[in-house]
């Protein structure tokens, strides 16, 4: 929207280096010892199923200061042109992922729930059982789902 052209790989690479860093510097000024950190990587996006609703919720983020209706506008005609596909999206956050884990290796706990969230007959989709009705970029909010954070976090720092 901004018109900045990115590289998203240099772009990836570059933030997540920058966030495993912050989280280590983190860790030594509180004295925790890096292998009682568990990294969780980022979900899927739920914004897959619906590219208007993706849009929609994009500008509303974009826009949230801008009191002018046509300036609102203006911003959604921008976002309307120039948002990634889903595919592009699912690349970048399955990319952003690997990026996280190989930094991670040997320092931290990783994990994250995408081999659940997937849609199986659609790649790069997240099945409807776990998108919310509303307008929403979160994953549902349900018991299964922080058990299965819950489950992965002990497997990972705990083995259990």
């Amino acid at each position: 929207v901004k018109g900045d052209e990115i590289d998203n790989k240099p772009y990836i690479d570059d933030l997540c280096d920058k966030y495993l860093s912050t989280i280590m510097e983190i860790a030594n000024d509180l004295g925790i010892h890096l292998s009682k950190i568990c990294i969780k990587g980022i979900n899927l996006s739920v914004l897959t199923k619906s590219r208007n609703k993706a849009i929609t919720y994009t500008t509303r983020i974009i826009t949230e200061n801008i009191k002018e209706p046509t300036e609102v506008a203006r911003y959604k005609d921008i976002l309307n042109k120039v948002y990634p596909s889903n595919l592009e999206r699912y690349s970048n956050h399955i990319y952003f992922n690997s990026v996280v884990k190989k930094l991670a290796e040997g320092k931290f706990s990783y994990f994250d729930i995408n081999d659940l969230l997937e849609d199986p007959s659609v790649k790069g989709e997240v099945n409807p059982m776990y998108i919310p009705a509303k307008s929403d970029h979160h994953i549902l909010d349900s018991l299964f789902l922080r058990k299965v954070h819950l489950d992965r976090i002990l497997y990972q720092l705990l083995g259990l």
